[in-house]
């Protein structure tokens, strides 16, 4: 017997387990790029030093839109829906954030199963569903990944990038990310002196030795990070 019809029958039954949302899934995210104390190198764009600790939830999206009628009602998923990774009757789904079944007098959220694990959600089970059908959907997804809520909102993730040489002046970009970590909440340009014996770079916290750098790279040791660690 395939899965997803046990899957049916848990939802027949009224016994499925649905674990969906933030909390059910969060993971702790803690770490750094480089080991502090270690010489290290970089290239132009890379990160000479990057540190994280946050909370983070798997988060997926539709890569196309999808409708698809049924008796007196409809599912319609646009492209780029958010999906959460969840667990339907103790196997991975992913859930929509936001309606997409609807019918009259009802908007439900729907989770979807990848029973082939081929990146293309091919069945549907509308959350609130009294029959607990499975429904045939043709969907790619992909991958994304989303700092969870944290009430402490202590979670971060801080880089500095190597922008090269100019002028004499080590040039770093600093970025401080939040949210689904796609794009920086915060950016600044820093420029240090080079000195070819014993070049230091600060910044908050972070102290970094420079051995050499140049416009193909840089060579380094991180002193200690953002947090002071050392």
């Amino acid at each position: 017997m395939r899965w997803w019809i046990c899957v049916l029958l848990l939802f027949i039954c009224g016994c499925a387990n649905v674990k969906y949302g933030d909390q059910a899934l969060a993971v702790a995210k803690k770490g750094s790029n480089v080991k502090i104390g270690v010489r290290s190198s970089a290239s132009i764009g890379d990160a000479v030093y990057s540190e994280w600790d946050y909370q983070a939830v798997e988060t997926y999206f539709t890569k196309a839109p999808f409708k698809r009628d049924i008796v007196l009602a409809t599912i319609s998923v646009p492209i780029g829906t958010q999906l959460l990774k969840s667990t339907v009757g103790g196997r991975d789904a992913f859930c929509s954030q936001q309606p997409v079944h609807f019918a009259p007098g009802q908007r439900n959220n729907v989770c979807f199963f990848d029973t082939k694990h081929d990146w293309t959600l091919d069945k549907a089970y509308i959350l609130g569903s009294i029959s607990g059908q499975l429904f045939d959907v043709n969907i790619p997804y992909g991958e994304e990944e989303k700092i969870a809520n944290q009430s402490s909102g202590a979670g971060y993730k801080r880089e500095l990038l190597y922008e090269g040489i100019q002028n004499g002046t080590i040039k770093i970009s600093y970025r401080e990310y939040a949210d689904n970590l796609a794009r920086p909440a915060f950016q600044q340009d820093l420029s240090y002196t080079l000195d070819p014996k014993d070049t230091k770079i600060s910044f908050r916290k972070t102290k970094i030795t420079v051995y050499s750098a140049n416009n193909n790279g840089i060579e380094y040791v991180v002193d200690s990070g953002f947090s002071g660690n050392q």
